[in-house]
C-alpha cells in the first residue's frame, strides 16, 4: 500500500501554532482515514502541486524532500498531469522542427515542392519513406529534432511522407490546377499540344505561359490572390528554377495522382446527407463514430477509413467534399472532436478523469465495479463519477458504452485506452504556423535573388494579361 511521503506533521501543516497544527492534523486524519483511497491519493496530489508552486527548496521545512518526490510522481493524477506537460513539449517541437525544415527547403530550392522534386521524391512516386526522409535530413545537415520532424509529416505513424504531407495548401492547390487541365485539355499534357505558341517550342518562359493560362481563364487564378497562386504553381512546376518550363513539366503533373479531397471543395450538403445515414443507423455520435468510422478506436480517421466508412452506408454523394468540411486543415485525417465536439470533449474528459485518480481504464473499472461482478451499471458509475467529481454527462456515455444492454465490461471501455485526446489549441497553434508559412512564401522576410525576380515575372505576366482583357473588353 502506498504510506504517505511525508515524515513530520510540521513538513504538512502550515500552521505556526503547535496547539491549532495539531488540532487540524487530527480533524484532518480522520477525514483522510474515513476517505476512499483515490480521494486520498488526490489529497497528496493536491498538496504536492500547491508545494512545486512555492518553489521552494529541498532544505526548506515546508519543500519536498528528495526521498519523498518520487512517491509523489508516483501519484496518478501527478503522473497524469506530467504526461500533459510531455505532450506538449513534443507538439511543440513538432511544430517547430517542421517550420525550420521548410524554411531550409526554401532557402536552397525556392519552395518545398521543387525541393520535393529535386532532392527528396528524385524518382517522381509522391510517396517517400520515412528512412528516405532521414538520409536527406542528413544530407540537408538539418539541425532539428528528426524524429520529431517525422511525428509532424506522419502523424498516423503509417511510415510514409506524401506531397501533401510537406505541403498541405501548396498540394491541394497543384491538385486544383491539375484537375482543370484534365477537364479541359483532356491532360496536363494537353495543354501543351493544344497551344500553337506550344506546340514547336522546346521551353517556355512563365509569361508565356501564365498569358495563355489567362486568356484561358482558369478559375483556380482568379480574384485577388490570383498572381500569387499563379506564381507559386509556375514555381512548383519550374524544375530547375530558372523561369522557364518543360514539357516534362507537365507530365510530371500527369503521373501524379492526388487523393480525391485534395482537389474537392467543402461540400455541406454531402457531409449532411453521410450525419443523417449515421443518425438513422446509430444512437448517438459517439456510436457513429466507434462502429462505423474509428474501428481502431485512435481517435484519428483517415481518408480511406472514411471512404471505406462511405462505402459501407452506400452513399454514393461528394465524399471528398463532405471530408473537406470535416477537414479544414488539410492535415489528412480528423478526430471525434471535428465531427461531433460534444461527445469528444465527453470522452475526452472521462479518459483524463480516470488516468488522474487510478492511473490507468483498467484500475479505473476494478474500483468502480464494488461488487467484483465484472460489470459496472449505470448506478456504480454514476456514484464513482460523483464521488470523485467528474461533472460530465454519464449517461451519455453510458449509453454510448453499453450497446443497448444494462452494463459495461471492461472491453467496453478498453477503447480509451489507445484513445488520442484531441487538442484544439495545439490545433489551432499546428495551423497558425502553416498558415505563417503559406504567407511567408509569398511575401518572405528575407527573399532571395530567384524568388525576388520569379515573382516579379509571374506578377508581371498576370499585369499584361489583365489589360489586354480590359483593352478587347472597351473595344
Amino acid at each position: 500500500k502506498f504510506v504517505p511521503p511525508w515524515a513530520s506533521l510540521s513538513a504538512f501543516w502550515r500552521e505556526p501554532n503547535p496547539g491549532a497544527m495539531a488540532e487540524t492534523a487530527k480533524a484532518a486524519a480522520a477525514t483522510t482515514l474515513a476517505a476512499a483511497p483515490e480521494e486520498k491519493e488526490a489529497l497528496w496530489a493536491s498538496f504536492y502541486h500547491e508545494t512545486l508552486e512555492m518553489s521552494l527548496p529541498p532544505k526548506h521545512r515546508l519543500g519536498i524532500r528528495p526521498w519523498t518526490a518520487p512517491h509523489f510522481e508516483r501519484l496518478p493524477r501527478v503522473a497524469r498531469q506530467r504526461q500533459e506537460v510531455w505532450a506538449s513539449a513534443q507538439q511543440r517541437k513538432e511544430v517547430d522542427s517542421l517550420a525550420a525544415f521548410v524554411r531550409q527547403l526554401r532557402q536552397l530550392h525556392g519552395s518545398e515542392v521543387r525541393a520535393w522534386r529535386r532532392s527528396i521524391d528524385r524518382e517522381g512516386r509522391f510517396v517517400v519513406s520515412g528512412g528516405c526522409i532521414r538520409t536527406f535530413c542528413r544530407r540537408l545537415l538539418f539541425a532539428g529534432d528528426v524524429n520529431a520532424l517525422l511525428r509532424a509529416l506522419d502523424p498516423a505513424g503509417e511510415g510514409e511522407v506524401a506531397l501533401e504531407h510537406l505541403a498541405p495548401r501548396g498540394a491541394a492547390l497543384l491538385a486544383r490546377f491539375r484537375s482543370w487541365l484534365c477537364e479541359t485539355f483532356g491532360s496536363c499534357e494537353g495543354l501543351w499540344d493544344a497551344s500553337q505558341a506550344f506546340s514547336t517550342a522546346r521551353s517556355l518562359p512563365w509569361s508565356a505561359f501564365a498569358e495563355v493560362l489567362r486568356r484561358r481563364e482558369c478559375p483556380i487564378f482568379q480574384g485577388e490572390d490570383g498572381n500569387d497562386k499563379l506564381w507559386f504553381v509556375l514555381q512548383a512546376l519550374d524544375f530547375h528554377g530558372g523561369g522557364m518550363l518543360l514539357k516534362s513539366d507537365l507530365r510530371w503533373l500527369d503521373s501524379w495522382s492526388p487523393t480525391a479531397w485534395l482537389a474537392a471543395e467543402p461540400d455541406e450538403e454531402a457531409w449532411l446527407e453521410i450525419w443523417l445515414l449515421l443518425k438513422g443507423k446509430y444512437d448517438n455520435p459517439l456510436i457513429a463514430w466507434r462502429q462505423a468510422l474509428d474501428l481502431d478506436s485512435s481517435n484519428r480517421l483517415s481518408w480511406f477509413e472514411f471512404e471505406e466508412a462511405c462505402a459501407e452506408l452506400e452513399y454514393s454523394g461528394n465524399v471528398a467534399g463532405a471530408w473537406r468540411v470535416l477537414d479544414r486543415d488539410l492535415s489528412g485525417w480528423i478526430s471525434l472532436y471535428d465531427m461531433d465536439k460534444e461527445s469528444s470533449e465527453i470522452v475526452d474528459s472521462f479518459k483524463v478523469w480516470a488516468e488522474s485518480n487510478f492511473k490507468s481504464i483498467r484500475r479505473a473499472f476494478q474500483a468502480m465495479d464494488l461488487d467484483g461482478g465484472g460489470f459496472l451499471t449505470l448506478d456504480e458509475l454514476r456514484k464513482a463519477c460523483k464521488r470523485l467529481k467528474w461533472d460530465g454527462n454519464v449517461r451519455l456515455l453510458f449509453n454510448a458504452l453499453d450497446g443497448g444492454g444494462r452494463a459495461i465490461s471492461y472491453k467496453d471501455l478498453a477503447f480509451l485506452a489507445s484513445w488520442t485526446i484531441s487538442d484544439p489549441a495545439n490545433a489551432a497553434e499546428r495551423n497558425e504556423v502553416r498558415k505563417q508559412l503559406w504567407e511567408e512564401l509569398f511575401e518572405p522576410s528575407q527573399p532571395n535573388s530567384h524568388a525576388i525576380a520569379a515573382r516579379k515575372r509571374a506578377r508581371s505576366a498576370g499585369a499584361r494579361c489583365q489589360q489586354q482583357q480590359q483593352q478587347q473588353q472597351q473595344q
